[in-house]
């Protein structure tokens, strides 16, 4: 009968291209006399690695279970930064601010803090060259800026507005991931949307003062929800308006079909009674575009 080989023995020999023999006192041998104790420095970088490969289920393992906790933290803080920005990040207040900040910044540094081939990879975002010539120029207008505290504070803002960007790009290839996120744009928006047109009629009084209000041609109470201008929350809403649509048609349960539709719906009410003119060209143009990449692309 013939006698099996160790498993590492193979392994060796497959490895150094010799014969390797051990010892009982564990010395390795390949390819050489066993007076000689030392084998070749290949081999000896052969034997390390398979030593390694010894303990790699468990390594593998933890390294696996380490790129995943990463990678939860990382879309746990990006989405609370995504669904938290039009609520809180309105008015543009510093300390409202610096919590997004904070969530964003956290977000990258728990991404960056993955192990193993996941490590290195970092995907390019659409844009990239348009973002650099605008921190070029962001960064030229601090310089010569003769408020340094106040350009500083909006360099941060910027910078994190931009890392919230690039660091959706490289999650978004992960489809739960990526759902996750917009998803929960969508809803915050909904969220917004319908408090704000809830306020907007307890603003014009309701009942039938709120349709007159509606349906007349004089001067009208203009919706801003939770941002300090209406137009600011047109400019929100030409994000939100494409997406919610993308959702709607992409969705195959009749619940998130409801969800996401009820969403446009009312996202596109408030978009109305922000009474921003060019909000709703803007919101026109970016739906055009995603009409048009649909058909280029047969998404749908």
């Amino acid at each position: 009968m013939r006698k099996s080989v160790p498993p590492r023995t193979s392994a060796l020999r497959l490895v150094c291209g010799s014969d390797i023999r051990e010892t009982a006192s564990g010395n390795r041998f390949a390819g050489r006399s066993p007076k000689d104790p030392f084998p070749t420095k290949d081999c000896r970088l052969s034997t390390f690695l398979l030593d390694t490969a010894s303990i790699q289920p468990y390594s593998m393992s933890n390294i696996k279970l380490g790129v995943r906790m990463a990678h939860v933290v990382t879309v746990v803080l990006l989405l609370s930064a995504l669904v938290l920005a039009p609520i809180i990040g309105g008015g543009f207040g510093e300390l409202t601010n610096g919590i997004l900040q904070i969530l964003v910044f956290g977000a990258i540094i728990a991404y960056s803090l993955r192990k193993g081939e996941e490590a290195r990879t970092w995907f390019r975002p659409p844009g990239l060259i348009a973002l650099a010539v605008f921190g070029l120029a962001i960064f030229a207008s601090v310089i010569f800026s003769e408020n340094i505290y106040v350009s500083l504070v909006h360099l941060l803002f910027v910078t994190a507005c931009v890392g919230a960007y690039f660091l959706t790009a490289n999650v978004a290839h992960d489809a739960k991931s990526a759902t996750m996120l917009i998803a929960g744009i969508v809803i915050s928006a909904l969220g917004i949307c319908a408090f704000g047109i809830r306020d907007y009629a307890i603003g014009t009084g309701g009942g039938a003062a709120f349709w007159a209000a509606v349906m007349g041609s004089d001067d009208q109470m203009r919706l801003a929800a939770t941002f300090i201008n209406p137009n600011f929350l047109a400019g929100f809403l030409a994000l939100a308006l494409p997406i919610s649509l993308g959702m709607y048609l992409v969705s195959c349960k009749f619940s998130m079909k409801m969800l996401f539709g009820a969403a446009f719906v009312v996202e596109m009410i408030a978009l109305l009674f922000t009474g921003s003119k060019f909000g709703i060209v803007a919101v026109a143009a970016a739906m055009l575009v995603f009409l048009l990449l649909a058909m280029i692309s047969q998404a749908f």
